[in-house]
């Protein structure tokens, strides 16, 4: 009825800019974001300066953008997010909702200017704190991650992401008493909060409560079939506390993997190698992939092969699936570039874009993985699930070479991984 009565009273005042506004109102809140856009724009043409317009406006396109963002085109959210503060620069919800964006495109830079400006427009803007500490941790800064996150809890107590981010902080400081009330306190304000029950098993397990540990997985695995976090941190701990031959054990890792296989649709295979290429004077080409490229236990392993491959016998490809590097990571960069073999930065690509990266080196027949123990990445990229969307798409690919520490842990050949020890942060 109220739409009708506006169409009809722009037929009478066709530069009617607040009847405009209003007629985008109705159609904002139905859901048509292209018709209420229309609106607003015909308003804005006819009242430029109008606040109420401009404001709806910022709100339409802001809406749009995180349709958009959902949908898997950052790139043109950012650009909404944008359009919209043209229009309202004082609209908190774009400031971080450009935040999370630039977040999401790994920003850092960007998405703390954007955060810290929606706190500045909103001083009580608990979410915005949140995930300024997030960002901030990722960037190595834990001491300003938690002045945010106190600063998130002082307006909000019993928020639960918050909580749970807290508490990831505390157990990388050795603080694990604290971490463990704020994981409990967590739990409290929101039961069905998977990932706090995934975050209290690593504290659980690092503290020496193994069983416990496992009840928390089984927790989280029971809220969220599919949390990676978790399936795999079970395997991990089924380690400590059973033979890695026990029937248990092996049963966990089959199903894992056979979960994992479900999730992804399956590879074009490599075609039979080419006898002909294989008998040739062609250089050999090797594969390495590994999350730990930086100054770590297992780059000082990676080092000597790196360095001393012979480039006329072996031509060697480095996937660096390392998130964040160091003054290792660009030596060892230099020392793979200076034996004449490539290096791939490779840490934001997914799993499968990963596996069909590799996929595509045709001629490669030989993959090394080094080392089982992964490193934590909040986008959740696992070196062993690379590996086991391998050995299931490529039959081509000869040889399959772990570490020599993964022998100890796993049966002959390729099976669904048992290490991993990772804690998760959680955006708001």
């Amino acid at each position: 009825m109220a739409q009708k009565e506006y169409e009809h009273c722009l037929k009478l005042r066709p530069h009617f800019a607040e009847a405009h506004c209003n007629l985008g109102v109705i159609h904002h809140l139905q859901g048509q974001l292209q018709q209420a856009i229309a609106a607003y724009q015909q308003a804005y043409s006819h009242a430029p300066n109008l606040k109420l317009v401009r404001d709806h406006l910022a709100m339409a396109y802001s809406d749009q953008a995180t349709q958009i963002k959902e949908q898997g085109d950052t790139a043109a959210a950012i650009e909404l997010y944008e359009q919209a503060l043209a229009y309202s620069p004082r609209y908190v919800r774009a400031v971080y909702n450009l935040g999370v964006a630039h977040a999401e495109g790994g920003q850092h830079d960007k998405a703390i200017f954007m955060y810290n400006m929606a706190i500045a427009l909103d001083p009580a803007f608990a979410e915005a704190y949140n995930n300024l500490a997030v960002i901030m941790r990722e960037v190595g800064n834990l001491q300003a991650a938690v002045e945010a996150c106190e600063a998130a809890l002082h307006i909000r107590p019993s928020f639960p992401q918050c909580l749970n981010n807290l508490a990831t902080i505390y157990t990388a400081q050795g603080r694990a008493l604290e971490a463990l009330h704020l994981l409990q306190a967590a739990l409290l304000a929101w039961p069905a909060y998977a990932e706090a029950h995934n975050n209290l098993g690593v504290l659980q397990r690092d503290m020496g409560s193994i069983p416990e540990a496992l009840v928390s997985y089984d927790k989280c695995l029971k809220l969220d079939v599919n949390n990676r976090n978790a399936g795999q941190n079970k395997l991990l701990a089924l380690n400590y506390i059973h033979g890695g031959e026990e029937q248990m054990v092996c049963d966990a890792h089959t199903e894992w993997g056979r979960n994992f296989q479900q999730l992804f649709t399956p590879l074009s295979q490599l075609p039979p190698p080419n006898q002909d290429a294989a008998d040739s004077t062609e250089p050999l080409i090797v594969g390495y992939i590994s999350p730990d490229l930086f100054t770590h236990s297992v780059s000082y392993f990676a080092e000597a092969p790196l360095r001393h491959h012979h480039s006329s016998a072996v031509k060697h490809i480095v996937y660096n699936c390392s998130p964040r590097g160091d003054s290792k990571t660009e030596m060892l960069r230099g020392a793979t570039e200076g034996a004449g073999g490539v290096w791939k930065d490779v840490a934001k690509l997914s799993e499968q874009d990963l596996a069909a990266l590799v996929i595509a080196q045709t001629m490669l027949r030989h993959l090394c993985s080094a080392c089982g123990c992964l490193f934590p990445h909040t986008k959740g990229f696992h070196l062993r699930l690379i590996l086991q969307v391998l050995h299931v798409h490529c039959t081509s690919m000869s040889c399959l070479i772990s570490c020599p520490c993964n022998s100890m842990t796993e049966p002959h050949g390729l099976h669904p991984p048992a290490s991993l020890h990772t804690i998760s942060c959680v955006h708001a």
